[in-house]
């Protein structure tokens, strides 16, 4: 089962309200992540081991996030806990499907970085 969804247009994000509202779920090689919005500009990243099951309590939380539309098609959301920063991207220009990444950083140095690219057949299946 594919798992990547893009749930809501990001720039409906600014007016959302409570309860929080899924805006990208995504896998890499090694993690399940979702965003949401949680109003008022203010996101939240989610991740799992991929392997974890769908019920499972989240690995890591992470509130009060910031997404940059850097054009059409592209958004990154920006993570801080601590010494640690989390980017989460989606870019679907120019594929024929979209691409997601995630790189983490620590003390400025990059730690972790895996994208994948998801077909347009893959999304909502």
């Amino acid at each position: 089962m594919k798992f990547f969804t893009i749930l809501l247009c990001v720039v409906f994000c600014v007016s959302c309200s409570h309860p929080p509202r899924p805006i990208l779920k995504m896998e890499t090689a090694t993690y399940r992540i979702e965003i949401d919005c949680l109003g008022e500009d203010n996101y939240r990243y989610r991740s799992w081991k991929v392997d974890a099951p769908q019920d499972a309590k989240p690995d890591l939380t992470l509130e009060h996030g910031e997404c940059d539309k850097v054009h059409i098609g592209l958004y990154s959301w920006h993570f801080k806990n601590g010494d640690y920063d989390y980017y989460v991207s989606h870019d679907a220009a120019p594929y024929d499907g979209y691409v997601c990444g995630l790189i983490v950083y620590k003390n400025g140095k990059e730690i972790l970085s895996e994208d994948k690219f998801y077909e347009d057949s893959d999304v909502n299946n």
